[in-house]
């Protein structure tokens, strides 16, 4: 039996697509390697020119969203000053005394570094009094206290709340840097007001300098109480030091010397000498901590003392735009891309489509009755795709 001759034909001259494809699946090992990254270099710049007005849309929008966003939060205004350490460290005899006997007297130089005070402004420790008290702005008519709880933006809640809400963005407002070269820590507030910006960078370093001598009165009342307690103590070990001494001379007064006698007095007399010295420097330990106690001197120096800005801080709206347009370009390109993607789907795998809509349908439908997704179901119907692959 012979087949028609325009059958022949056919099956002996492949059509140019079945060419082409034999051609490519036959030809250079390269040119396999290409094909696919050509194709997709062809997807991606069709599916900006098709989405390019949905991609520049969502760019806008983003975009103009950072800059409506920058010009709600109005102008702020910036107070910057710095500072360098001039804490006095303890006296150093105090803690040998005390090591001595295993009691360990803290250090005021222990945490006192550049970075601990940074940490320190940025602290409830420091934040939170001004946050109670306010801070004292001049105004034309006088000076008034504000209270920063009550200026900033009204939260709902009830009013410990809007206090920890307030404290973080007081916090949000005041940053600091310490050089770890040069020591010196600078601190830079912002606030919609320049007068309280200014009024709050000074209460910072006052309360800065409360903190320290807080702490330095701590630690000299400490030092006091431990010393004079083991200056008592001394005291009566120096009595007692010197009455065997004069014990012993007495008792020995018309001795023939001899190298024992010797010996045991010059031991009496070594132990009186020591006991005396131990005196003597718990005595001058005793004082000078007396005097740290009492005293008020500042342990910070400003080198920068805050002024009143001049300006607003620039807010850089363009830039930040720039930034937010290119950010919701490239969301709406992986938005595009995902819409070409479902798009080809349903043109070069329809089946598998209708299967991901009925499972998506069934989803919805047994979101809020979750027990019908496990209950069994008849066969689903046969869709015209099916036919047509069977």
């Amino acid at each position: 039996m012979h087949r028609p001759q325009d059958e022949i034909a056919s099956s002996s001259h492949p059509s140019a697509p079945q060419a082409l494809t034999s051609n490519i699946n036959s030809s250079d090992p390269q040119l396999l390697d290409l094909a696919p990254e050509r194709r997709g270099l062809v997807d991606l710049l069709e599916t900006l020119l098709r989405y390019a007005w949905l991609i520049v849309a969502i760019g806008l929008l983003v975009g103009v969203g950072v800059v409506v966003s920058g010009l709600a939060k109005g102008r702020m205004y910036a107070a910057e000053s710095a500072f360098v350490l001039d804490a006095d460290k303890p006296s150093a005899g105090v803690s040998g005394i005390a090591a001595q006997f295993g009691i360990m007297i803290p250090q005021g130089g222990d945490g006192q570094s550049p970075g601990f005070y940074a940490d320190l402004l940025a602290s409830p420790t420091i934040l939170r009094p001004i946050l109670d008290s306010g801070v004292v702005v001049p105004t034309s008519t006088g000076t008034t206290i504000l209270r920063l709880i009550d200026s900033m933006p009204a939260l709902a809640g009830d009013r410990g709340m809007r206090r920890f809400y307030a404290l973080q963005q007081l916090a949000d407002r005041v940053s600091t840097n310490a050089a770890q070269r040069t020591g010196v820590v600078t601190l830079r507030v912002l606030d919609p007001s320049p007068q309280a910006a200014l009024a709050i960078n000074r209460r910072m370093l006052a309360l800065l300098n409360e903190f320290n001598i807080d702490r330095r009165r701590t630690q000299a009342t400490t030092q006091r109480a431990f010393v004079e307690d083991r200056l008592e103590k001394a005291r009566v070990e120096l009595r007692d030091a010197e009455e065997s001494l004069r014990a012993f001379l007495a008792a020995n007064r018309g001795y023939i010397p001899s190298s024992e006698a010797n010996f045991a007095r010059q031991r009496l007399e070594r132990d009186v000498s020591t006991r005396s010295q131990v005196y003597l420097s718990l005595i001058q330990s005793y004082e000078q901590a007396k005097v740290e106690e009492i005293r008020a001197a500042p342990l910070v120096a400003v080198i920068q003392p805050p002024e009143l800005p001049v300006g607003p801080e620039p807010r850089r709206l363009a830039r930040k735009g720039i930034v937010g347009f290119l950010i919701g370009a490239m969301l709406g390109l992986f938005l595009a891309y995902l819409i070409e993607s479902i798009r080809r789907a349903r043109v070069q795998h329809p089946d598998e489509v209708a299967r991901i809509a009925d499972a998506f349908a069934d989803l919805r439908r047994n979101w809020w009755r979750p027990w019908r997704a496990i209950a069994p179901r008849g066969p689903r119907p046969m869709r015209d795709t099916d036919n047509r692959i069977s």
